[in-house]
């Protein structure tokens, strides 16, 4: 089996890439899910917020205050961002309204965090020891183990980034696939935003500034980049009418800085 599996290597280069992602997911999966429903030992009000309006999406199609599928959820006199909430959906259908069902999309997105963490370091580097360490050095990671093991938007949203991170770097080495990278690359910085509000402030920038990076050093054609902003751009903009429109509702002022 040993020699087989070496021999497989050998043909394929790519397959000990997979080999070791897999063994380093599975072990952060084991550390993010093992006694989840119990450790941390009970539910914050934010997961206790998520969890009932998780339910109530899957029951109603509407939020606690009645809004048809929102792009923000209010809540204890904030609003809430829409990505976590309607990730927890399937999860609570699956597994009920509990500790597991809420945690799990946190849990499960952290482990998979690894895998573009080892896609970036391997297209920054052309190591596979640095990779390889760089993986595993974030599943073993304490502050990334506590995050993944609550319902933290921005460990959802963090691995998002990094998704979309990977596809920007792989632009430049698959002249074929750039339309479709770019296309992903701008879904999951949105994805990102609609889940954690500090990648608001913190992606338009860097979209442009990654964007000014891969025009000159990659030499990657306009039009690839179009689509990205396109996608981003849309997606952002509808995101950003949706809560200034409740506070009109509400006979609020729009924005005050």
């Amino acid at each position: 089996m040993t020699h087989f599996l070496l021999q497989l290597s050998k043909t394929y280069p790519w397959f000990r890439h997979i080999v070791i992602v897999g063994v380093v997911f599975l072990f952060a999966l084991f550390i993010r899910v093992y006694l989840l429903s119990s450790v941390p030992a009970h539910l914050s009000w934010d997961e206790a917020s998520i969890g009932y309006n998780a339910y109530s999406i899957l029951e109603t199609g509407k939020d606690e205050t009645g809004k048809t599928f929102p792009l923000v959820f209010e809540a204890f006199g904030e609003q809430k961002l829409p990505g976590y909430i309607y990730l927890s959906v399937p999860f609570v259908k699956l597994f009920g309204l509990n500790e597991l069902s809420v945690r799990l999309p946190s849990a499960l997105f952290g482990a998979l965090g690894v895998i573009p963490t080892y896609v970036i370091a391997f297209l920054l580097f052309k190591n596979q020891l640095v990779s390889s360490l760089a993986s595993f050095f974030l599943a073993i990671s304490p502050w990334h183990i506590q995050f993944s093991r609550g319902a933290f938007e921005a460990n959802v949203a963090l691995t998002f980034f990094m998704v979309g991170i990977s596809c920007l770097l792989f632009i430049g080495k698959n002249g074929q696939r750039r339309y479709l990278l770019a296309f992903f690359a701008g879904m999951s910085f949105v994805a990102s935003v609609y889940t954690y509000n500090g990648f608001l402030l913190f992606l338009p920038l860097a979209s442009i500034l990654f964007t000014a990076f891969f025009l000159r050093v990659r030499k990657i054609p306009v039009r690839v980049f179009l689509i990205f902003f396109s996608c981003f751009g849309f997606f952002l903009c509808l995101f950003l009418y949706s809560p200034y429109r409740q506070e009109e509702d509400r006979g609020l002022p729009r924005l005050e800085l």
